[in-house]
Order: C-alpha cells, then structure tokens, then sequence
C-alpha cells in the first residue's frame, strides 16, 4: 500500500502560505495580515537578532519556541516548515538535478554548519550581526521576493503588453490601460547566483544547504539528540537499505535499524520506501541512536572567536566610513539614507535580517538592498536611492512590515517626522543655477513646501533653495528632477532623525523642524506612455504661483539657507560657480 507523501503536503502548504504573504506584501494587498510570521520563526534569527540587539523582541520569541520543539519532535521545523528546504526540494525536483555517485563529501563535513553557528553566535554577542549571510529565511526571503517575484511580475506586465492590441480592437478601456508595475532591485544577480549554487550543490548531496551549511539547522540539531517523538525500526527489519537511499539527510547508517537523530528531520521518507513496513515513528520508542556529528568543543570555540574577532574589527570601523554623531546626539551613518523610522545605525544594523521584505513592500522601488557602499557588514541592508522613486508620504509600509524593529512601525503622522535628510542643490547641474533656464520641477513635486524660487544675480531666472526645517528628505525633487544621469537635486543623510524610542514629532520640533504637508499624495502616470503629475495638490491647497511664492515671515532657522538679499551660498547647497 502507497503512503500518503506527508513532507510533500506540508512542504506545499508551507511554501505555498509563504509565497501568498510575499505576494500580497508586493502587490500592497497584505494590510492587517502579518508577512513577516515565517522571519519570526527562524531559530537563528530569533537567537543571533537579540543577542545582537541586546534586547528581547518580542515577535522573535517564536523563533525560541520552534528551539524548543525540537525536544519533542527533533528537526520536525526543517523537513516539513522552512521554506528554505522546500525551496531547495523544489529546485531538485523541477529542474532534475540527479545525484552524482561518490561525490558526497566526508562525515566531517557535517561539522561546517557547527562552525558557522559559532562564527555567527560570536559575532552577534559582540553586536555585529551575521545573518543576513547565514540565517534560511532572511536568504529564502530575500531570493523569492527581490528576485523571483520581480520576474514574475515582468512576465504579467508583458503578457498585458501582449494582450493590449486585442483590448484596443474590443475597447476594453481598463485593459488596454492597465500595468503591472516591475520593481527592479540592487544585488539580484548576486542572489540568483547563491541561488544557482545552492541548487548546483545537489549534485554532491540533496539538501546539501541543509546538511553541512545550514546554521540555523545546527543549532536545532544541537536540542534534538533524542527527541520524544522518532524513528524506531522494528524486528521485520531485512536490512535492504532502502530507507539509507532514500533519506536526504544521511541520518540512517549503514545499519538501517539506527538514526543519526540529530541530523534527522522527520520527512517520513524511509517509512514509505520500507517494503516490509519495518519503520515507524513513535513516541519514546526503544530505538538504538548512531553516532552523531556534533561539533569538537575546540573548533567550536574557535569558531566562535573567530566571529567575535570578525566583530571587532567591524567594530573599529575599518570596513566603512565612520558613523557620526547626528543631530539628536544619534549616531547615523554619514554615507546613506535609510527608511523613515530606522534605529541608530548601531541599533539598525544589529536587528535587520537583510529579509527584504521592506523593499518588496515599497510602491515606488525607493529602498534597495546596498552592495559594498555600505560596508561589508552593511550589505543587503536596506538604503533609500530617491533616484529610482520618491518616499510616498501616505505610505509607512516598511516599518509596518519589519520582523525585528530595524524600521519603527509608525503612523503617518508620525512617519512624516522622521527625517531620512536633506537635499542640497548642485547649482553646476541645476538648469536655472547653471544654465539660466526655467525650471520649476523641483518646487512643484516637493509634498512639504520646502523648496523655494528666488532670484539671484547670477541667474536671469529664478532659482531653488531647499528650506532645511521643512525637508524631509523623501527624494521627491531627486526623482523628478529633469536633468540627465545624476540629479541636480539629491538627498544626504545630513540632518536626520533617527531614533530608538519616543516620539519623532516631539523630537523634531525641539530642533526646529517645521514640516506640513503641502500637497496631498504620490501617484504613478495613469497607463503606458502617459504621464502623469507624481503628486496632486490637496483639496484645499491654493494654487502656487507661477514664480516667486511670498516673501517668507517666519524666523531664520539654523536649516534654512541665507536670505534672499544675501549672496552667502546655503549650508545645504553646494558653492556656485
């Protein structure tokens, strides 16, 4: 009789709900559902974040509880949950990747992921945080939701391409306008190149992220020496080997009626290929245990010194610029923008898992993954590049969506006062500082006023200067602004607010901001080959004039550039020519 193939149904469910969060968190239908369930329940993520953090995350403790099944069901989370091993399962089977005979390597290779548990649990004790290189669910989300679901929706967005003739010759309005924005982010051939390794390695071993790399793995393996609930084998027992063949793990020894329970994850596999129904799992059965692979205590701890010593040498800054003190006696990096609502570098650094799942939520491509410019223990982390798209000012969708608190989930009223920076004018590029020519592109998109037109002497056209108090740094101006390659407007991390607890208006007052909404939201054009205003006016907001807007009344701000009857260049913008 043909069992029924367990691993399989749960591997589809899992996988499956996994993808459906994703989906909806790109596509902007996820509000009240929680994305981020599968990064809580990462065992390493949870262990390594907090440690890093030096905080208890509330959300994470998930993460602790799946440690602690592994005392009832052993490594029940990697055969029958993580999205990883199904992702990996999946690739082996669509692809047909076949095992290559004598390649397997030795017993000792099992100890790597040991090593690496080490390396990352010594570096987060020292705050520097590994797992964006190490942790399966920030890796697998990272993959499916920066480079496979872009793909997907390109194809969506050609197929309605295609079918555009048709609902043109049948009028139908509503396809003949619709689109499917494509997001397009840094580092995704990187990601589908791990990815592509990853699968490759199958050749070697299945599942072979899963027995010899995987930390989190190892640190399940190390609670699961003989869970309640395990394989036992009965006396009906041939000795056919079948079930050895069959187990991906490598947990059954040459003598099948033993299990290397440790590296066993329950897929239930060897019950069904046993011809004389000799396997089963029971509750504290009397099944001999085989010798296991776990770690030398030595090479643990030099392991684990190792990833400390890696800390430290981050920690004295060698390996990117040197983070500041901010405006709020914060520290912020000097070099990139984050979110609205990121922690203190530090802070932020420690907690991010590098998931993803901030990018894949923002509506206009905004956040992207950095590469080497922030630093090698800044990679993957999320920056806000205003080039490829504004900050929308209705949206707050990345702190909401943020499994550690990296991002502070905030209202939008209070997401509007968490200043991402400034942006400076580089009068050399600037059509009107340079070149004499109108140009209002700036001033008209800016959702916060805070760019004003002025007339200097030398230019015969009226000039921008960004107003500092009432920037938010949400990279409207740079996205939009008309001149060619680099802006002539952008936004630095000058003047940002970054912090761990209390409220960013308060905060931003007590410096002197004053931001207020001038216009009411961000809107993409209307279909192919329109374009439309990326913001509209309020309801209620008069309309600007055509040059000059009135003389300013309120005071002077340390943030605000000179007067307009002074010849000083502005702090914000770069010397004219």
């Amino acid at each position: 009789m043909k069992r029924p193939r367990l691993q399989r149904v749960m591997q589809t469910l899992s996988l499956g709900t996994f993808l459906g969060f994703l989906g909806f968190l790109s596509f902007r239908a996820a509000q009240g559902i929680a994305p981020d369930v599968f990064l809580w329940l990462d065992p390493l993520g949870a262990a390594g974040a907090m440690l890093a953090a030096r905080a208890i995350i509330p959300a994470l403790l998930a993460g602790l509880a799946v440690i602690a099944t592994t005392l009832f069901v052993g490594r029940f989370f990697c055969g029958h949950v993580c999205p990883m091993g199904a992702t990996l399962d999946l690739a082996q089977g669509a692809l047909h990747i076949k095992r290559k005979k004598g390649a397997e390597p030795g017993p000792d290779a099992r100890r790597i992921k040991y090593g690496l548990l080490a390396a990352c649990l010594g570096s987060s004790a020292l705050g520097v945080s590994l797992l964006y290189w190490l942790a399966p669910m920030p890796l697998v989300t990272r993959f499916w939701g920066l480079v496979v679901l872009p793909v997907v929706r390109l194809g969506l967005d050609a197929g309605l391409g295609a079918l555009r003739p048709l609902a043109r010759a049948m009028d139908w309005r509503a396809l003949s306008f619709a689109v499917v924005p494509v997001p397009r982010f840094a580092t995704m051939l990187f990601v589908a190149l791990l990815f592509a390794t990853l699968f490759a390695l199958a050749r070697l071993a299945p599942r072979f992220w899963c027995r010899y790399l995987c930390p989190a793995g190892a640190l399940l393996a190390l609670f699961s020496g003989r869970p309640a609930w395990r394989r036992s084998v009965s006396p009906d027992c041939t000795g056919c080997g079948a079930c050895a063949r069959a187990c991906p793990m490598g947990a059954i020894p040459e003598e099948p009626g033993q299990t290397r329970f440790r590296e066993c994850i329950a897929c239930l596999r060897c019950v069904r290929v046993c011809p004389e129904d000799a396997i089963h799992f029971r509750l504290f059965p009397q099944s001999p245990g085989a010798e296991s692979f776990v770690p030398e205590r030595r090479r643990f701890l030099a392991s684990g010194l190792s990833g400390a010593g890696m800390a430290a040498l981050t920690l004295t800054g060698l390996d990117s610029p040197a983070l500041k003190e901010g405006v709020t006696g914060t520290i912020v990096d000097p070099g990139r923008v984050r979110p609205p609502g990121a922690l203190p570098e530090g802070d932020f650094l420690a907690r991010c898992l590098r998931c993803g799942e901030c990018m894949a939520a923002c509506p206009t491509n905004t956040l992207q993954p950095a590469w080497l410019q922030a630093g090698v223990w800044g990679m993957f982390s999320p920056v806000a590049e205003a080039r490829r798209g504004a900050c929308d000012p209705d949206c707050a969708e990345c702190g909401r969506v943020c499994p550690t608190g990296a991002v502070r989930p905030l209202p939008l009223s209070e997401k509007m006062w968490a200043k991402m920076g400034t942006a400076h004018v580089l009068r050399q590029k600037c059509l009107a500082w340079e070149w004499g020519k109108p140009c209002l592109v700036c001033k008209e998109v800016c959702p916060y006023g805070a760019i004003e037109m002025r007339r200097v002497e030398s230019s015969p056209v009226t000039a921008p200067f960004v107003l500092g108090t009432r920037c938010t740094g949400c990279g409207a101006c740079e996205s939009r602004c008309p001149v060619q390659a680099e802006a002539a407007i952008q936004v630095e991390p000058m003047g940002s607010l970054r912090l761990a607890e209390g409220s960013f208006e308060r905060a931003g007052r007590g410096m002197g901001l004053d931001i207020r909404r001038a216009v009411q939201t961000i809107r993409p054009p209307h279909g192919p080959g329109e374009g439309a205003p990326l913001f509209d006016p309020a309801p209620d907001a008069p309309t600007p004039p055509a040059f000059d807007p009135a003389p300013r009344t309120t005071a002077p701000s340390p943030f605000d550039p000179a007067p307009e009857t002074s010849t000083q260049p502005s702090p914000f913008d770069p010397p004219s020519k």
